[in-house]
């Protein structure tokens, strides 16, 4: 798979996540579907590259349940504080929402990628 192809992916499987996870807090829960939305696909297109680069990158130096942590973990943690500051959500549900669609996404690219082998 191709890094575009990842990307395109990545977008294709956060979006609906953030935006089922907001639509069931109901309205006035957030800054609007499509504030959100417009988040989840700028959230992704920042932190995708990091991720693509750094999990590989640092093959070796650690084993991959850290390197899966750390990364994965650095880009949830961002892409939630993304949701706060620009999706309009609080602060918490920012990370629910950063957190769940970035499992949601890493675990299909987890098996797609070991469908592959």
């Amino acid at each position: 798979m191709t890094q575009l192809q990842a990307l395109l992916l990545s977008v294709a499987l956060e979006l609906p996540v953030a935006l089922l996870l907001c639509q069931r807090w109901g309205p006035g829960a957030h800054g609007g579907l499509r504030r959100v939305a417009l988040t989840a696909v700028a959230a992704t297109l920042l932190t995708h590259p990091f991720a693509w680069t750094w999990l590989p990158g640092l093959r070796g130096v650690m084993p991959t349940w850290a390197r899966t942590l750390l990364v994965e973990g650095g880009v949830s943690v961002v892409e939630g504080l993304l949701y706060w500051r620009l999706g309009g959500l609080s602060a918490v549900r920012g990370q629910a929402v950063g957190w769940g669609a970035n499992a949601f996404s890493y675990g299909v690219g987890m098996v797609i990628f070991m469908s592959q082998r």
